[in-house]
């Protein structure tokens, strides 16, 4: 899917130029693979989105490209399910680093790389040079930009014609999701929070802001209550996901929607939004040069010898002289959101898309060239949503208020 409303267009070569491809693909945002393949015997290409949010693996022995795993395994007759056993374990926030997958000899293609289908190769595409940010420009300049991207995404979306359901809690993503939309937008938009049956915190908060925003700004609010997914609905997700995760995410990405809401829709996700915070940002002043297995760690995954193979790899692949800061930043943004969050997309309802306006490369851009203090403060994306709708900060993130946070309080003071 093309995130913007006029054509892109590419010479007629036996053999494109990749500098003039990876320019035009800056203007390009939203879930896609774009596949470069000549009319006449030449080079074939594929370039993932920012965020390889449509996910896809390789086999350079096989010479296939799938979207996941789980395909190839089609391919030779495995059933359309798997049991859920062995790693990941079901365990939440779980994966594959690096381009590993769990079948061998087949790899992911994680975004920023290029995979080129005559030799089967990646090579990395951005950033070449080590990114350093912007130490003259007003920072205000780069949220503009991303402020821009981010409205011209959602009035894409919207040009569809499709009914669109857009998340809706006490978090910063779906604020700035909601910020970036139009008066036009928002009143065709449906904006959906997810009820649990537990009082944690963080689901008591989600429901309370999300209703305050609603009755301040007028949206068309859907509070669905969870529905718990079989074991037949968490082995469908682990075959549709490729193993690239746990199946903890089946309730509320599979299950859920599909029972309360329309599947002939756009399902809005935020995934993405967390490269303006730096997500990794805690960790990187604590080491000189993040080795492989102090990233394992820092992601909490286990320090197995492929594991640690694959990163030593993906370190060396790194533009030269990059800092502390850019390499976990690309660890997030490669291997959080490439490697893990995106590929569950795969999983979800069936809504006729799903997709993450943050998702695009000028986003993304505008984001690294911020100062690192000023991103992991929270300030930038704060002012993502007070420079495209400032009323929206009237209510707090992340916090109950009122009488909702005293009784919360008062709770907390008799246990």
């Amino acid at each position: 899917m093309l995130f913007r409303p006029s054509s892109i267009s590419f010479p007629h070569a036996n053999d494109l130029d990749e500098g003039y491809i990876e320019q035009r693909l800056q203007e390009m945002g939203g879930r896609y693979l774009l596949l470069i393949l000549p009319e006449v015997p030449g080079r074939a290409l594929a370039y993932p989105d920012p965020f390889s949010s449509l996910s896809s693996v390789y086999s350079p022995a096989l010479g296939i490209l799938s979207s996941t795993t789980s395909m190839l395994r089609y391919r030779e007759g495995c059933k359309t399910s798997y049991p859920v056993e062995g790693y990941p374990h079901g365990a939440d926030n779980q994966f594959y680093p690096a381009d590993i997958t769990d079948l061998e000899g087949c790899h992911r293609l994680l975004p920023n790389h290029r995979l080129d289908l005559n030799s089967w190769k990646v090579a990395r595409f951005w950033p070449r040079e080590a990114l350093q940010p912007d130490p003259k420009a007003d920072a205000d300049r780069h949220i503009i930009q991303a402020v821009e991207r981010l409205r011209s995404n959602m009035l894409a979306a919207h040009a569809t014609g499709l009914r669109m359901y857009s998340p809706l809690t006490a978090g910063r993503d779906s604020r700035a999701i909601l910020a970036c939309s139009s008066a036009e937008v928002r009143a065709d938009a449906s904006y959906v929070t997810l009820r649990f049956h537990n009082r944690k915190y963080g689901h008591k908060k989600d429901l309370h802001i999300s209703r305050l925003l609603a009755m301040r700004h007028h949206l068309n609010h859907e509070i669905v209550s969870i529905q718990k997914a079989s074991k037949d609905d968490r082995e469908r997700y682990f075959y549709t996901i490729g193993r690239a995760g746990g199946t903890g995410k089946a309730t509320k990405f599979y299950r859920t929607p599909l029972q309360s809401l329309d599947m002939n829709a756009i399902w809005i996700t935020g995934h993405g939004e967390a490269v303006a915070k730096r997500h990794y940002a805690k960790y990187a002043g604590r080491f000189f040069r993040p080795t492989a297995a102090d990233l394992l760690t820092r992601a909490r995954l286990p320090r197995r010898e492929d594991f640690l193979i694959g990163m030593e790899r993906w370190l060396h692949d790194l533009p030269p002289h990059s800092s502390v800061e850019l390499v976990v930043d690309l660890f997030y943004m490669e291997m959080r959101l490439g490697g893990s969050a995106c590929p569950h997309l795969y999983g979800t309802a069936p809504f006729r898309v799903n997709i993450t306006p943050f998702s695009d490369r000028r986003y993304a851009e505008a984001c690294f060239a911020l100062p690192y203090t000023y991103r992991q403060s929270g300030r930038a994306q704060a002012r993502i949503v007070e420079m495209a709708d400032p009323r929206l900060l009237d209510t707090p993130f992340e916090q109950l208020t009122g009488w909702p946070r005293i009784k919360h309080l008062l709770t907390l003071g008799k246990r």
